[in-house]
């Protein structure tokens, strides 16, 4: 059991293990449960959408407390490995095939026709919103290759960092385009899961990147010594004074 881990570092390997497996849940609900209604079987039939979610986070986080309680603490290496390899394939399978594929290839923010002959004050807020962001092609196109490009970048291993910071914006506009806008409660769980998804995988660079900022702010305070530093703030007074 992961009894010697510091408390800190056991609730970082719980949120990237449970999101982990939240990562393949979603897709069994999307593709798998919703096209073959594989829910409605007796007892476990959830009268709305919202049971079938809870019913989905109570099996994750019992598998993920399985989990817990069979890996030893010298297999936590290999359980946050394997866990932030989960969550970077499958935001990139997301990004690069749902996100951006439907941006790039095919029309995605389409909107009715009847929407379009309804006074401003009637459309609804998905409606009023798709019609904004698929008013320019080359827009919705460029958002694509944003898509694309932070995707590709997470399937490799020297990339990954790059991807999910170039990820962070792009998904938390999303949650935000999706939880403000009312345009589903499906898509809004499934956007705040992939922002999730993007912080956990950040959260296992979190030490690289703190090495990278005391490295960068030692190297650009060594290249100003105090006579430059005395001599840039009388500059900065000099000018602030007119």
């Amino acid at each position: 059991m992961l009894q010697k881990t510091s408390k800190l570092k056991i609730a970082y390997l719980f949120y990237i293990t449970f999101f982990a497996l939240y990562a393949i849940f979603p897709v069994l609900t999307d593709y798998v449960v919703q096209t073959y209604n594989l829910l409605d079987i007796g007892f476990l039939t959830p009268p709305s959408p919202l049971n079938a979610w809870i019913l989905i986070t109570i099996i994750a986080l019992l598998s993920c407390g399985f989990i817990f309680y069979s890996v030893k603490n010298n297999h936590n290496q290999k359980l946050e490995y394997f866990s932030v390899s989960v969550l970077r394939y499958s935001l990139a399978f997301v990004m690069i095939i749902v996100y951006a594929y439907c941006k790039m290839v095919s029309k995605q923010f389409q909107i009715r026709f009847s929407a379009l002959e309804m006074p401003l004050k009637d459309v609804s807020d998905f409606d009023l919103t798709w019609y904004f962001y698929g008013r320019s092609n080359a827009q919705t196109f460029l958002l694509g290759c944003l898509e694309f490009i932070a995707g590709t970048l997470l399937l490799s291993k020297r990339t990954t960092l790059l991807g999910a910071l170039l990820l962070l914006p792009i998904t938390a506009n999303i949650m935000l385009l999706d939880n403000f806008n009312d345009v589903g409660p499906h898509l809004n769980i499934f956007s705040t899961l992939f922002f999730l998804f993007d912080v956990g995988i950040l959260l296992f660079y979190v030490p690289d990147m703190v090495q990278l900022y005391n490295a960068t702010k030692q190297k650009l305070g060594s290249a100003y010594n105090s006579k430059t530093k005395k001599m840039y703030f009388c500059y900065v007074k000099f000018f602030s004074s007119f």
